[in-house]
């Protein structure tokens, strides 16, 4: 049990250093927040309810991964389009 209890408190920093990277790469101070609230989170909550901020930080990593993509797309192709004749 101390095992899974420890694994678990260890994915959450590791999630939330992946965080503070990845604001540091987009500037957004939220993920900075939310990186902070996940370093206390997995210092304190060890219960039933661990795999909440846990299952959060996924969530937010696949959709910032997502975003990021979609964005980057649509302002290469506002580019492409505004420089044609």
């Amino acid at each position: 049990m101390h095992v899974f209890v420890y694994s678990v408190g260890a994915l959450y920093v590791i999630l939330a250093l992946k965080l503070i990277s990845a604001g540091f790469k987009t500037k957004d101070y939220i993920l900075f927040v939310y990186a902070w609230i996940l370093l206390i989170a997995s210092y304190y909550a060890y219960g039933l309810i661990s795999w909440i901020p846990l299952l959060a930080a996924i969530l937010l990593n696949v959709g910032i991964h997502y975003s990021a993509n979609f964005l980057e797309k649509m302002i290469k192709e506002s580019n492409r389009s505004r420089y044609k004749f």
